[in-house]
This record gives structure tokens, sequence and C-alpha cells, in this order.
């Protein structure tokens, strides 16, 4: 990249504010033509602008490969500088769980099943097309029985389903998310998950 490509690109990333607010003008004149609610309908775009001034060091946790392969990482990201927050954290949390079921996948499932359910539940769990029949909360207590994920990392992973369940576009609610807490929370999503290597979850 030459000196003037850099440049270009610091601009970018230094006027967020100003995109993410030219954006927002546009599609609400949009939502009022059709005689829609305009109020009240996006997080505010200083909030969003926090997120998007701290996403390259939170995403330089990713391999290349890893992020190539992210499609509800990129929908993070578009509800995020939409300013819904609660969307963005649904698709995080999707990305998430997505993660866990690959892992578990390469893991021993039969093990898995003994460790993440009840004696009822695991009569009707047999192979790896069986994992969605597991709720989320049961995916990852079972990952953490097993040593998928830390006993910290599941503190923090529950905390994030909670989350998800009571402040996301998952169910109606007027909940607030703020910038720090969705950037926060991709963090966590993937140091404790998404990035781990397939590989060392293997010998544990």
């Amino acid at each position: 990249m030459n000196d003037i490509d850099k440049s270009k690109s610091l601009v970018i990333k230094e006027d967020y504010a100003t995109q993410l607010q030219s954006f927002e003008s546009g599609f609400l004149s949009v939502v009022k033509s059709y005689g829609l609610p305009s109020k009240n309908i996006f997080v505010g775009v200083p909030e969003r602008a926090t997120v998007f001034k701290n996403v390259d060091g939170v995403l330089s946790n990713l391999a290349e490969e890893q992020k190539g392969g992210s499609v509800y990482l990129s929908k993070f990201l578009a509800a995020t500088a939409s300013g819904l927050f609660d969307a963005a954290l649904n698709y995080l949390w999707d990305e998430t769980i997505q993660e866990i079921r690959k892992r578990v996948i390469q893991y021993d499932v039969g093990y898995f099943f003994d460790n993440a359910t009840h004696e009822e539940k695991r009569k009707r769990l047999h192979g790896p097309e069986d994992i969605v029949k597991l709720d989320d909360s049961e995916l990852i207590q079972g990952a953490r029985n097993i040593g998928l994920i830390s006993e910290l990392g599941f503190k923090h992973l529950d905390y994030i389903r909670y989350m998800r369940n009571w402040a996301s576009a998952a169910h109606p609610n007027q909940n607030q998310l703020t910038g720090l807490q969705l950037i926060s929370w991709l963090e966590t999503c993937i140091k404790e998950v998404i990035s781990l290597p397939y590989q060392i979850l293997l010998l544990k």
C-alpha cells in the first residue's frame, strides 16, 4: 500500500461518525416516506463509532482463514453500522454457537452428550446431527464439562447468552446496549471460542 492509499485508509477510519450519520439520515428518510416510525429506531452514532474504532484490534485475534468463514460476524458489523445493536448481539451469538457446534463434532460426540444433558434426553441423542437438539445453555455447559471452554469462559458466555435472550432481537424488548458492551462481548466470544484452534481442543 503506497502513502496515498494509507492516507485514504486513515481518513476513512477516523471518520466513522460522519459516514454512519449519513447512512442513518438517508435510511430514515426512506422509512418516513413509508409512513413508518422513525424515532428511537437506532442506537446513537457515537455508540456505533465506539465499536468500529475498536473492532480492528479485536478481529486481529482471528486468523485470516477463520475470518473468511465467519458470515455471522459480517452480519454483526452490518447490524452495528445500522445502529441495530439488538440484532448485532443476536448475530454474534449465532456465530459463537455455530463455532461451538463445529468443535463438538470434531470431538467425541457421544462423550459430549453424556456430559451435556440429563439421562432422559440423552437417550434421544445419537450422532452429530443431534447437536441442534440441545438448547444453548446445554451446549455451553457441555462444552465446559468436557473442557472445550474454560470455567471462566463459560461464565462469560453464559452472561452473554442471558443478554442475548433478554436484550437482543431474539425477543421483543426495549433494552439499550452500548458500544463498549458490544465490542467487549465480541472480544469474549472470539477469545473464548471462535479463535481457538481445533487441534488444541482435540488434545484436551
